[in-house]
């Protein structure tokens, strides 16, 4: 999932209660984010940017995209 790498490079381990039982898609999202937990930063980083790539790969004949990955490419 990609909102937990998300949450882990940008917070770092979770630091809030597993929602209660009526909460299904928030207990999803904790838990996920929870797997994470000891994950580095740049871990994370790197996991979420290796998602995007393989998400988009089925763009990679149109033009403008390839334009845009290899900028975004350039970045990280």
């Amino acid at each position: 999932m990609t909102s937990s790498r998300y949450k882990q490079a940008t917070e770092g381990d979770i630091n809030t209660q597993r929602p209660g039982m009526f909460d299904q898609t928030g207990r999803y999202k904790w838990d996920s984010w929870n797997s994470r937990k000891g994950m580095s930063s740049e871990e994370a980083k790197k996991g979420y940017v290796d998602v995007f790539f393989e998400v988009f790969e089925m763009l990679k004949d149109d033009a403008e995209y390839s334009k845009y990955i290899d900028e975004v490419k350039s970045l990280a």
